[in-house]
């Protein structure tokens, strides 16, 4: 059996992937070892895996992000941008090139496997001849291609001359001016374990590694026709299955029309922007509305709305998916990468609307599959929200774009997918050495 060694940020985004595939190489005797964040040690073990934490700068509690990142309050998308870059990926970067480097050195894998954002990862394979380098695509694909437009920007893909000429101007203005402050931290911190910056880090470093698994399907992505060799869609990383444990409630869903509501796992401060608004717009319709906090208490949600809950409406701080997607007819969601890939494995239609971080991307898929709406905004009226979910609802070539992806992911394989890949790379890598 194989040794490996799994990094990721302390995301829990990033994480949950990353554990699906722990899962499934302990699950055929590998021995792993997995360095992320401390609050994450008892889902490590529970993986069948042994945890390393992360030193210094590389650990934080993405529960308290406001205290990690302040400057996203600040006013602008751009200095947000920005500021991610700087505090989540750069400020990080040092640490994580020693955490790899290290447990390399004693564990000695077959392969090492690192999630997107652990730019750390990258900057230690560039350094170095072995183990190879595997890197899980916990979001929509960065790397640059032909007729794909500029990632980071949200652009919908547009194709043919026009939107070759837009993507190429948009690429170099973004680089230019509008990420440029981020992008000098990062070659900060690269030259400070490399000697040199690496251009193209942000968006194309996980290109760099020698095999790159995206936990999505092709017909989810923008088409292209030159992606590289090296990289594989291996369908949604979801975790094991976790059913149980539902509230009282639940029989309220039977033969229903169930409408679920997330602000994700990040951007879950202020339930006004998604969660109260949406259980606003439905409050008078013949649906229940399942909304989840993320684990905030409920009453931040009673709070947004200026009195109770409506009578149609259950809010919990967390729901199994497992158990509720299937019973889903409508999703309205922030676009968080993760949930978006778990609604669409069960066929649900989506209403989009995000602003932060790869949301807007994400949003931009699901319109162009077919299987939702993106409302552009990461704070959408009630009335904008309850319009898109009723069109939906109304509309049944939501539902047959997003079974059309569900077909496409359950052929792809998954968790179980990526393993084989996994193992095929550390097969390649011993019968180089």
């Amino acid at each position: 059996m194989g040794r490996f060694v799994v990094a990721c940020t302390p995301l829990h985004g990033h994480v949950t992937p990353l554990l699906a595939v722990t899962a499934a190489l302990t699950a055929r005797g590998h021995e792993v070892v997995v360095c992320t964040g401390a609050r994450f040690a008892g889902a490590v073990e529970a993986a069948g895996a042994t945890h390393r934490p992360l030193p210094g700068p590389a650990d934080f509690d993405d529960r308290r992000l406001e205290a990690e990142v302040p400057e996203r309050g600040a006013r602008g998308r751009i200095a947000r941008v920005n500021a991610d870059i700087r505090r989540l990926l750069a400020d990080r970067l040092p640490a994580q090139h020693v955490a790899v480097a290290a447990a390399v050195a004693e564990v000695g894998p077959d392969a090492v496997v690192v999630d997107s954002s652990f730019l750390g990862g990258i900057t230690w394979r560039l350094g170095s001849a072995s183990p190879p380098l595997a890197v899980v695509n916990v979001t929509f694909l960065t790397l640059g291609g032909r007729g794909v437009p500029p990632a980071g920007v949200g652009l919908a893909w547009r194709p043919g001359v026009l939107g070759g000429l837009r993507d190429r101007a948009v690429r170099q203005v973004t680089d230019r001016v509008v990420v440029r402050p981020g992008l000098r931290a990062l070659d900060a911190a690269a030259t400070s374990v490399l000697g040199a910056p690496v251009p193209g880090m942000l968006f194309d470093g996980p290109g760099m590694a020698d095999l790159l698994l995206v936990a999505t399907v092709a017909g989810f992505e923008h088409p292209r026709s030159d992606l590289p060799a090296h990289v594989r869609y291996v369908g949604p990383l979801a975790p094991p299955a976790a059913t149980g444990g539902t509230p009282p409630w639940w029989g309220d869903l039977d033969g229903r029309r169930v409408v679920h509501v997330t602000q994700g796992t990040m951007d879950t401060a202020d339930p006004g922007r998604l969660l109260a608004p949406t259980l606003a717009a439905l409050a008078a319709d013949d649906v229940v509305v399942v909304a989840s906090t993320g684990g905030r208490p409920v009453a931040g949600v009673t709070d947004a709305l200026g009195g109770p809950l409506p009578a149609n409406a259950r809010v919990v701080p967390f729901v199994p998916y497992a158990d509720l997607l299937p019973r889903v007819d409508v999703m309205v969601t922030n676009g968080g990468f993760g949930g978006v890939q778990q609604a669409l494995a069960e066929g649900v239609p989506l209403v989009c609307a995000g602003d932060g971080e790869d949301k807007p991307e994400v949003a931009r898929r699901v319109a162009r599959s077919g299987a939702g709406l993106d409302l552009r905004r990461g704070s959408p009226s009630s009335a904008r929200i309850g319009r898109a979910v009723r069109t939906v609802l109304a509309d049944d070539r939501y539902r047959r774009a997003a079974g059309r992806l569900a077909s496409e992911m359950a052929a792809t394989g998954g968790a179980a997918a990526a393993a084989d890949e996994i193992e095929a790379l550390a097969d390649r890598g011993r019968r180089r050495r």
